[in-house]
């Protein structure tokens, strides 16, 4: 795995720690990991899916926001 792709998948895990800590969300929002060069998603309800991305905003502020389907571009 590239220094680029473990980077992100400790900020994936960070958040994911982060997240858990705050109460437990269901899983029902899209989460993005990287792991070993493959992309796994996962489904989260469309507010819950907002709010991460602000708080991923705000954790991670340089990263493309992986609470958001950006296949294709």
């Amino acid at each position: 795995m590239s220094d680029h792709a473990e980077e992100f998948e400790e900020k994936i895990e960070d958040l994911e720690n982060l997240l858990l800590g705050e109460g437990g969300w269901e899983l029902s929002l899209i989460l993005v990991r990287l792991r070993k060069g493959m992309i796994v998603l996962r489904r989260y309800s469309g507010l819950q899916r907002e709010a991460l991305g602000r708080m991923q905003q705000e954790a991670f502020p340089g990263l493309i926001s992986i609470f958001t389907p950006c296949w294709g571009k």
